[in-house]
């Protein structure tokens, strides 16, 4: 078991206290070994800004979560190659209605 599993099997237990230490942990690792700007990353930061959420610490998770959509925002800028800072919201937002509408029917 990988120290993300762990820290979010203690997530799902409610032991919210002992998830942190290992969702800290295993965010650390993955931007040391991927370099921040990876879909594991952001799986990371959404981790923690949920547990953050979940401790009532709305700011942290805030945090996190904005540095979440950020990365995602220049991740898909970069590979779309035709997607700009100015209609990013706009992709996002149909790409939402799209898995919506896909798991809805």
């Amino acid at each position: 078991m990988n120290v993300n599993n762990l820290g979010m099997a203690y997530f799902y237990s409610g032991q919210y206290e002992k998830s942190e230490p290992f969702l800290l942990q295993a965010m650390d690792i993955l931007k040391k070994t991927l370099g921040g700007k990876h879909l594991d990353c952001l799986e990371g930061l959404n981790n923690l800004a949920g547990l953050y959420w979940a401790l009532g610490k709305l700011d942290t998770a805030q945090f996190y979560m904005s540095e979440a959509i950020e990365t995602h925002k220049k991740m898909l800028v970069k590979a779309s190659g035709h997607l700009s800072e100015k209609n990013y919201p706009l992709s996002l937002s149909s790409s939402v209605k799209r898995w919506t509408s896909a798991f809805l029917s």
